[in-house]
């Protein structure tokens, strides 16, 4: 698991238009997904975190964390993105395509958005994070 104190402003990625600017903790699942993508993954690719471990990296305390972490997730899912292209053009897209929570494993899997891996693995390289 990452800590990401590090955003470079100044890529495309970062300078994509939101409908709703992302929280600090939707920012915060953004920046941990950007660290896990890698350039040999499928489109596909599901990647897996424990609950405890987002817990702990969005800072979710109480007798209502579940209820918390599902709502942050639900929040992000919701949130739009536009990402200028060459020629003028333009991409909406959502910053995450899925989430499967399973409670006999106490496990998450966040699919991304295929379109955006090119950014993501992008913005990796630009914090330095391979």
């Amino acid at each position: 698991m990452s800590k990401h104190p590090i955003v470079i402003q100044g890529t495309s990625f970062l300078q994509a238009k939101e409908s709703d600017l992302l929280t600090e903790k939707e920012l915060a699942i953004v920046l941990e997904i950007v660290c896990m993508v890698d350039s040999t993954d499928e489109d596909d690719k599901d990647y897996e975190w424990s609950v405890q471990e987002w817990y702990e990296i969005l800072g979710i305390t109480g007798s209502n964390r579940d209820f918390q972490f599902k709502n942050i997730f639900q929040d992000l899912l919701m949130k739009i993105v536009e990402l200028p292209r060459e020629g003028r053009g333009w991409l909406l897209t959502h910053w995450i395509s899925s989430v499967l929570y399973s409670k006999n494993t106490e496990t998450v899997k966040i699919g991304l958005t295929p379109e955006l891996r090119p950014y993501f693995l992008h913005l990796k390289h630009s914090l330095k994070l391979e």
